[in-house]
């Protein structure tokens, strides 16, 4: 959490991803740390158009920033689950907006990093009720 208590986030894939930013930008208990998008000059329209400063092209830069509390994933469903367990093992919490993974194999291994971390892992799939795993 920042010094005035609000969460840190950071969106990855910015595709329906984008749809999310002025949602953390407004919200009281939030605060957009960051976007991330493989593509650098879609990531730089999106940051222009959006205000935002932090813009990263890896993933796997945004785990090791101290400051960043939560990651919210919208890439491909095929790569929920290994972004999330990332996530996870780096300490953060994350949300993913679809499906964690189509597979219930992969989905198994998101329980044990975040039993070991105590980082929590949210999923809202359509269709579905929120789930949360602690």
């Amino acid at each position: 959490m920042n010094r005035n208590g609000k969460v840190q986030v950071a969106i990855v894939g910015l595709g329906f991803g984008a749809e999310f930013i002025p949602i953390y930008q407004y919200h009281t208990d939030a605060e957009l740390y960051a976007i991330c998008q493989r593509n650098e000059r879609s990531l730089n329209k999106i940051g222009d158009q959006f205000n935002v400063n932090r813009r990263f092209t890896r993933f796997d830069d945004l785990l090791s920033i101290k400051e960043l509390d939560a990651i919210h994933i919208n890439t491909p469903v095929g790569l929920h689950a290994e972004m999330s367990i990332a996530a996870l093992n780096a300490g953060k919490h994350c949300a993913c907006t679809e499906s964690i993974s189509t597979s219930s194999c992969a989905t198994g291994y998101i329980s044990q990093p975040t039993l070991l971390t105590r980082s929590k892992m949210s999923i809202r799939s359509p269709g579905s009720s929120h789930r949360c795993c602690k």
